[in-house]
């Protein structure tokens, strides 16, 4: 059956509102909208924000063109300076959710780790774009510094770790830093020990020095690059000590020790990954890991199991926006992928009369659409599926 690509254009355009940035006003949109009055994600997400912006620069379109710019500069002028235990502020620090809300004693506002190295993975990735400028360069090139310095603050023998004692706190707002924030399973209540290292956080790590060795290289930035070198040496092979080097990789390791279940993160880390940041024995177990996901509809994020703490909390749940990342990752590492399995999600939401839903939530074997109506990253992924519609 032909798939009828909706109007990811028209939805995206909906969800942008307009940001003081000095003298101008930029356009940067939401995070997801509902239509029925109830609470939703009407805020500033880092994290949902560059992802999406990642895929719409491969298939530009007027509403977008400017998304990664903006939105690097945006998040670049509300850069952490100083630790606060109340909001997790830390020096070098990309936010979480503008504006933040209230949450177990916190502010969300700076309760994600992971949004600084997508923050300088998409500093490199501007500085490859055709709508590069300089003086927007020149304006990134300082906080891209400290956000390196954020990162050096949290390495350890090349491992990142999250660790709230870094802004004075002993806990986040949110029960896990980086986008499964709902929290994961494996500890009772969902509550990590830290310090806490996640896979796929380790993965983007590796991404973002890699991309600043590049730009070192290129001359765009003015780091050592014996020790960019090193760095980037030391955080790949901490990836394949505690994460790469065989089957069964933990999704997170914390005070407590490996924490496992299956999930996608294993498939989804292989995006920024390189093939020689893997072993064979990892790409195997990820695919295998994918395997147990796989349903008619697409990947279940990570698959119940009452025999690990946690992990009966709620419906198991499909994320279209993770599918154009694990398709990527799966075909850069040469490993097969079915097409078919990637765009799973969109057959469902065309059929559904609600294509651009935030996820999909299985109740007794069956899909349904759940949180908000218009969700930023389900429009990028609709971008991904009409890029590869595209004739060749």
């Amino acid at each position: 059956m032909d798939l009828v690509i909706p109007d990811w254009r028209g939805a995206v355009e909906g969800l942008f509102t307009a940001r003081l940035f000095g003298s101008e006003t930029l356009l940067l949109p939401v995070a997801g909208k509902r239509i029925d009055g109830a609470s939703d994600y009407s805020r500033l997400f880092a994290r949902d924000t560059l992802l999406s912006a990642f895929t719409f620069s491969d298939l530009p379109h007027e509403a977008t063109a400017h998304l990664l710019e903006n939105s690097l500069r945006y998040f670049a002028a509300h850069q952490g300076r100083k630790p606060d235990p109340f909001t997790n502020e830390e020096p070098g620090k990309t936010l979480h959710e503008l504006e933040g809300i209230p949450l177990r004693g916190h502010n969300t506002l700076f309760s994600a780790c992971d949004t600084v190295s997508l923050f300088l993975i998409g500093c490199a990735r501007y500085a490859r774009s055709a709508y590069f400028e300089q003086e927007a360069w020149d304006y990134l090139v300082p906080r891209m510094h400290a956000g390196l310095g954020y990162l050096r603050a949290h390495i350890e023998d090349g491992l990142f770790l999250e660790d709230p004692r870094h802004s004075g706190a002993k806990d986040f707002a949110l029960l896990a830093t980086y986008w499964r924030d709902y929290g994961i399973g494996g500890r009772r209540g969902r509550h990590l020990y830290y310090p806490c290292a996640f896979l796929l956080v380790q993965a983007q790590v590796v991404a973002a020095l890699r991309e600043l060795l590049y730009l070192a290289k290129i001359k765009r930035f003015s780091g050592e690059l014996a020790r960019l070198e090193g760095e980037l040496k030391a955080a790949r092979k901490a990836f394949l000590s505690f994460f790469g080097s065989g089957a069964a990789a933990p999704v997170a390791i914390d005070a407590k020790g490996p924490i496992h279940f299956v999930s996608t993160d294993p498939a989804h880390a292989l995006y920024y990954l390189e093939p020689d940041d893997v072993s064979y024995p990892y790409l195997c177990d990820a695919q295998d890991l994918l395997g147990d996901l796989k349903t008619p509809w697409g990947f279940k994020t990570w698959k119940r199991d009452k025999k690990i703490p946690a992990m009966n909390w709620e419906p198991e749940r499909i994320w279209p926006w993770e599918h154009a990342f694990i398709a990527q990752g799966l075909k850069k590492h040469g490993a097969y992928h079915d097409f078919e399995d990637a765009i799973s999600p969109a057959r469902f939401l065309a059929e559904s009369g609600i294509p651009f839903t935030e996820f999909l939530e299985l109740k007794y074997g069956k899909p349904h659409a759940a949180g908000c109506h218009v969700q930023l990253w389900t429009c990028a992924y609709w971008a991904w599926v009409e890029q590869q519609h595209l004739p060749r």
